[in-house]
């Protein structure tokens, strides 16, 4: 097989994992600690729907997003 033949085999090996990985658990997880993290900080922040919320309900949204995304970055 010539070289390029090999590269171009190389090249849909890669493709086929990184396509498996897209469509992973693992990827899904990833995703929804990020989302998890963005929602920690619009409400540190009092940013969009969480602006006026008072400090106990802030306090518990806080504690609530931290463990959430502790639990799904494991």
């Amino acid at each position: 097989m010539s070289d390029v033949g090999l590269v171009a085999k190389a090249v849909a090996e890669i493709a086929k994992v990184v396509g498996n990985w897209q469509v992973s658990a693992e990827r899904r997880r990833m995703q929804k600690a990020i989302a998890t993290a963005e929602e920690y900080i619009f409400v540190n922040e009092g940013a969009g729907e969480y602006e006026n919320i008072p400090l106990a309900k802030k306090g518990k949204l806080l504690r609530h997003f931290c463990k959430r995304f502790f639990t799904l970055n494991n």
